[in-house]
């Protein structure tokens, strides 16, 4: 009876086997329980809006000096030297652009969008009334500085304490120019000091009326050339240490004045001709802009001055030949 019992056993496991998934199905069913969830597929960012604004004339010449490029959350952008200034992750798709250039009239433009880079060119205005840097100065010459006063704004002159010595005057034929009014005897004030280093330079300038000094070319010393220009007295002076140069000058109108240093030679000239020179034994070799002034009479104007750096010895543009027809 034993034998019959485990003879049915036998047949019951035996059943139960034949019934149950084959090796092959389980090792696909262990395989599938092992296999990770696949993830969902991210949505693709979309690509931004950026701009890349380029400054050019009317003649297509690139536009950067004195430049500023202004745009929503982005305010007075200075562009390369190209005129290209760059705008990334706009909001877009349509974006206001302001330029302000020295020499050009100021724009303003809407500019539309796509996404990516977009670019986009500026072309800008002369304005007749201001100094347009890409003829300030002689080809090759580099441009330090311009101030012709049409903006009523004098760069970081603002910040000295001699500030109600000055003022903005609208003079006919001119449009606007500086007149110093004087300050007490013995009085210095520095008007402006450019941090720009340099070895030759070169100082064109309107001048009218008198008692005016230059001190420029100075060094971290504070050591420099001064220039006194006191039309109906002293006339014009050269100075530096115990070496100087002097000749007398009557002239009280509006007189095209020019300054050149180059390499220990000073020279000072009026309507392109030179004037009186100074060749200094003990030169500075480097210098930074600094523009001192004293005045014990008369009131003087100045207007359009424009500062450039030198890699000859100065000369001034030829006169223009006139031909009767």
């Amino acid at each position: 009876m034993k034998n019959i019992d485990g003879l049915w056993v036998l047949i019951a496991i035996t059943l139960l086997a034949s019934c149950g998934p084959s090796p092959e199905a389980v090792a696909t069913m262990t395989a599938s329980a092992w296999t990770p969830t696949p993830e969902p597929t991210p949505t693709a960012t979309p690509m931004p809006f950026d701009l890349e604004v380029s400054l050019a004339g009317e003649g297509g010449e690139p536009v950067h000096f004195a430049a500023y490029v202004s745009a929503p959350e982005n305010k007075n952008v200075m562009p390369d030297e190209n005129g290209k200034v760059e705008f990334l992750n706009l909001p877009g798709p349509e974006m206001e652009v302001s330029v302000t250039a020295q020499g050009y009239q100021p724009h303003t433009e809407t500019i539309s969008l796509e996404r990516g880079m977009n670019q986009k060119t500026l072309t800008l205005a002369l304005d007749p009334a201001q100094i347009n840097p890409a003829t300030a100065c002689a080809p090759g010459q580099k441009v330090l500085y311009i101030e012709d006063f049409e903006d009523g704004f004098v760069g970081d002159w603002d910040g000295n304490p001699n500030r109600p010595m000055w003022d903005f005057v609208d003079e006919e034929g001119r449009g606007k120019v500086l007149t110093f009014n004087g300050i007490e005897e013995g009085g210095w004030g520095t008007i402006m000091d450019e941090e720009i280093t340099y070895s030759n330079i070169l100082w064109k300038m309107d001048l009218k009326g008198g008692d005016t000094h230059f001190q420029f070319h100075m060094n971290d010393e504070g050591q420099g050339y001064f220039v006194i220009f006191q039309p109906g007295r002293e006339g014009i002076v050269l100075i530096h240490d115990e070496t100087g140069a002097q000749r007398g000058y009557n002239e009280m109108e509006w007189t095209d004045a020019a300054i050149s240093y180059f390499d220990g030679s000073l020279e000072f000239w009026i309507n392109n001709e030179l004037y009186i020179a100074l060749d200094d034994p003990n030169p500075i070799p480097e210098g930074r802009i600094g523009f001192v002034t004293h005045s014990q009479g008369a009131p003087f104007s100045m207007d359009n001055l424009i500062i450039c750096e030198l890699t000859k010895p100065y000369a001034p543009p030829a006169a223009e030949e006139v031909v009767d027809e």
